[in-house]
């Protein structure tokens, strides 16, 4: 085998999944008009590793908005992380708006050092038993 044959060829990974997430993908694969589970956990794995390439590319001070979307029961952990000093710094405008179905979205509007910032994201995604949705929009 040549090293670009072993290079291109794929590896099987396990990955688990509750019933309702399995159930969204489906839905997904059938809307998207993907063939199977794999190519769009391919997919989305490749979005996620251009999003990440480019958050870790931003240096110095920017304006941005971070987007998180979380149940109404997790408003004191998104509160508990918005208060820490270095946070609390950075955030200059935060929208909190009830999206139906016990859901809450807000929208911060953040300026400062850029390093902050993608620490801020960093916490949030880690725990995604309590955020849905993060995504970090840089403006400038």
């Amino acid at each position: 085998m040549t090293q670009l044959e072993n290079r291109n060829r794929r590896k099987v990974i396990s990955l688990s999944c509750n019933e309702s997430l399995l159930g969204e993908i489906d839905k997904f694969i059938k809307l998207l008009g993907f063939s199977n589970r794999s190519e769009i956990f391919r997919a989305a794995i490749r979005k996620f590793i251009i999003d990440e390439k480019e958050r870790i590319k931003l240096t110095g001070n920017i304006s941005a908005i971070l987007i998180l979307l979380h149940s109404h029961e997790h408003e004191n952990f998104v509160t508990s992380i918005k208060h820490k000093d270095k946070f609390k710094n950075i955030i200059k405008t935060q929208i909190h708006h009830n999206a139906g179905d016990d859901k809450c979205l807000e929208m911060f509007i953040l300026e400062g050092e850029s390093k902050i910032m993608s620490e801020m994201v960093n916490i949030f995604q880690k725990f995604q038993k309590y955020i849905d949705y993060v995504k970090l929009l840089p403006l400038s």
